[in-house]
């Protein structure tokens, strides 16, 4: 997501550094927007320890809204699940640093479930009728957020003429079919 609102200056100063740091997540800084801090002068870009040094204005421009997003770590969320930290060093003979922290707060979202391996296999005999059981894709669902498996969704099926049919309650499946476990 873009964070915006920072604005820094220093009333004796021309080039400032700025220096944007997260501890959980990921920094990327937009370069070369016009009248910004051009590309060179942005290091650590994308990281979680973003430097600009550039005039005020051009530091402004950049950190305008578009010009700084954030991607928190996976599954990371929470009240203060992060914090930004902005320290503003002008170039003084003997420069002077302030820093401000302000706190990320990140909602929760369902993150998809995963197939352990990516696919389901099973086995059975020849011409003889094979049963599947919940267990054929529960033992192989994850869910990072402990969500419990309820469906599952028929994405390629056999050549009915070399391989057989699927069928559930004596109804041939179709792609994309649905079914509640």
């Amino acid at each position: 997501f873009a964070i915006t609102g920072i604005i820094v200056g220093d009333i004796d100063s021309t080039i400032l550094s700025v220096t944007l740091a997260v501890s959980n997540g990921t920094l990327t800084v937009t370069p070369d927007i016009g009248g910004g801090v051009a590309a060179g002068n942005i290091t650590g870009n994308p990281g979680s320890s973003v430097t600009l040094s550039g005039t005020s204005a051009e530091i402004a421009v950049t950190l305008a809204p578009g010009g700084l997003s954030y991607l928190g770590n996976q599954d990371l969320n929470g009240t203060g699940a992060d914090s930004l930290s902005v320290t503003v060093t002008d170039d003084a003979a003997t420069p002077l640093s302030a820093t401000a922290s302000i706190a990320i707060d990140l909602t929760a979202f369902n993150d998809a479930p995963t197939i352990i391996g990516g696919t389901v296999d099973v086995s059975g005999t020849e011409d003889t009728l094979y049963t599947f059981a919940t267990t054929d894709f529960s033992d192989q669902f994850d869910d990072v957020d402990g969500d419990s498996m309820v469906s599952i969704m028929v994405l390629t099926l056999p050549d009915p003429a070399s391989e057989g049919e699927l069928l559930l309650n004596g109804s041939v499946l179709t792609i994309n079919q649905i079914i509640t476990v």
